[in-house]
C-alpha cells in the first residue's frame, strides 16, 4: 500500500522507477501528512503514523488469514 501511494505521487514518467515504489516514500507521505493537518508535533506524528500502520497491517492480515486459511 505504501508502496501504490508512494507511485501515485510522483510523475506519470517515474511511476514506475524504484525510488517511486519505494514503500518509505509512502510512509514518509502519511508522516508528513499527519504533521500538517493535525498540526502535531514530531513524536505524536510518529507514534500517530506507526499506529496507523499497524492497524492496517492488522486488517490486511486477518483478510489474507480469511481469504486462504478459512
Amino acid at each position: 500500500m505504501c508502496s501504490g501511494m508512494s507511485m501515485l505521487s510522483v510523475a506519470k514518467e517515474y511511476r514506475f522507477t524504484t525510488t517511486a515504489m519505494n514503500p518509505w516514500n509512502g510512509v514518509e507521505g502519511i508522516f508528513l501528512t499527519i504533521k500538517r493537518f493535525f498540526n502535531l508535533g514530531e513524536a505524536a506524528s510518529i507514534g500517530v503514523t506507526v499506529g496507523l500502520l499497524l492497524l492496517l497491517w492488522w486488517r490486511i492480515y486477518a483478510l489474507l488469514k480469511r481469504t486462504f486459511y478459512h
